[in-house]
């Protein structure tokens, strides 16, 4: 199940327990609890620091944004020198849905 961004709020700003209700919408929307944090309060940190062999500052946003215009999971994971687990971790965090993620098995 999709919901908008404005039902999603909606749903929130109604809700009997709104701690339990950030779980419940990320569960109905196949996403992340940062995901529905960001619709709701905003918060547009999506820079993480991952300690790779170089510890590199890794742009999680730019890394899904690749991934999305059909980058593979290889050459994501080489370029930021980190494993394809860790990639496929970033890219749940960053949202990018189960579908998507999914035609990556084909690729390994």
């Amino acid at each position: 199940m999709e919901m908008t961004e404005a039902e999603i709020r909606n749903s929130y700003k109604y809700a009997a327990n709104a701690k339990k209700q950030i779980m419940i919408l990320a569960q109905l929307n196949d996403c992340s609890r940062e995901r529905i944090e960001l619709i709701l309060f905003g918060k547009t940190n999506m820079t993480m620091q991952i300690k790779s062999a170089n510890n590199m500052i890794i742009d999680v946003k730019a890394l899904a944004d690749e991934f999305i215009s059909g980058k593979s999971l290889k050459k994501l994971a080489a370029k930021y020198k980190i494993p394809i687990s860790t990639v496929i971790r970033l890219l749940e965090y960053a949202n990018v849905n189960s579908k998507e993620r999914n035609r990556t098995r084909k690729e390994r």
